[in-house]
């Protein structure tokens, strides 16, 4: 990419990072990472609470769809 881009893998990368999911998801999960790249937090939450269970996730796909949009938007800046 050109500089001051972020690529399609590292934006999803960070975002995945920055809530936390980054290593147990990573670069495997294309659906998430798509649904990432795209935006896509509810679609994204609710794919990764089927994956871990409703247990698993404080706050469930609304609360994990609100940390994605916010890693989203940190991941877009340039200080990510």
């Amino acid at each position: 990419t050109s500089s001051g881009s972020v690529s399609t893998y590292s934006y999803g990368q960070c975002v995945l990072n920055f809530t936390g999911f980054g290593t147990l998801f990573g670069a495997s999960e294309g659906t998430i990472l798509g649904y990432i790249n795209r935006q896509e937090w509810n679609k994204a939450a609710q794919t990764m609470v089927k994956f871990l269970g409703k247990q698993a996730v404080k706050g469930g796909a609304v609360g994990l769809a609100a940390s994605l949009a916010a890693g989203g938007a940190w991941c877009a800046t340039p200080w990510a």
